[in-house]
């Protein structure tokens, strides 16, 4: 799930670790079959699911670095990032370089240390790393929040004022459960159906970068029929 979302395979290694690994060192105890903390066989494991994934899951992967390669054009001209989502909704990624300082504290008897970041003095100066890292979470959830303010916007034509709402979770009254069901799958059919969001993306990023800047072509598209959404079970939680 975590690979549209900017994961390495660091990260896929690190979320083995997380996960499994340390979990079971804490209820093995001594039966805990690695030695010191399991780090290797995270590793291991961590990279043959990077690998398999990169098979199965082409097109998010294709996806993914089609959005970094471009937000590293855009970092490279030292510009931030804006995009409006579907809903005309407009968003800015913009991180700044920050400096960071450390400062030894004592509470309570006990010595500390905090860390402290702020901006740099001066014009603004964005940091490339994050800039690039940062694209591809923050452009799917502006989509995922457009996606939530449209299906409100509908229930909320139904009548339906109670709602209870986690980033891409949602929850309402048993006796309205199958209408909302209903409008989150429709809207979502609707919202890629009306736009074609990473075109719109581009010609978006087009207008701020130098006319001589050449961004990549967008990666080819599957053969996902949209309607079939109408009929998946567990589309969401």
């Amino acid at each position: 799930m975590t690979l549209a979302y900017g994961a390495k395979e660091f990260g896929f290694k690190d979320q083995v670790n997380v996960d499994t690994v340390r979990p079971a060192k804490l209820s093995m105890g001594d039966d805990f079959p690695w030695e010191h903390s399991g780090w290797p066989a995270a590793a291991y494991m961590g990279k043959l699911i990077w690998k398999a994934v990169a098979r199965v899951v082409v097109a998010a992967r294709d996806a993914m670095d089609w959005f970094q390669s471009a937000a590293r054009m855009a970092a490279k001209e030292g510009l931030p990032i804006r995009w409006d989502t579907p809903d005309g909704l407009p968003v800015l990624q913009a991180y700044p370089k920050l400096d960071t300082k450390r400062i030894e504290l004592t509470f309570g008897g006990i010595r500390m240390t905090m860390s402290i970041a702020q901006k740099q003095p001066g014009e603004l100066k964005l940091d490339r790393n994050k800039q690039v890292n940062g694209i591809a979470p923050n452009w799917v959830h502006s989509m995922d929040a457009s996606h939530m303010r449209e299906t409100i916007r509908r229930c909320w034509g139904h009548g339906i004022r109670s709602l209870g709402l986690v980033h891409d979770s949602y929850g309402t009254h048993a006796g309205n459960a199958w209408k909302l069901a209903d409008e989150l799958r429709s809207s979502f059919v609707d919202m890629y159906t009306d736009h074609d969001v990473l075109a719109e993306f581009r010609e978006e990023l087009e207008s701020q970068l130098p006319e001589d800047a050449e961004i990549p072509e967008l990666p080819s598209k599957g053969d996902l029929n949209l309607d079939r959404v109408m009929e998946s079970d567990f589309f969401f939680a």
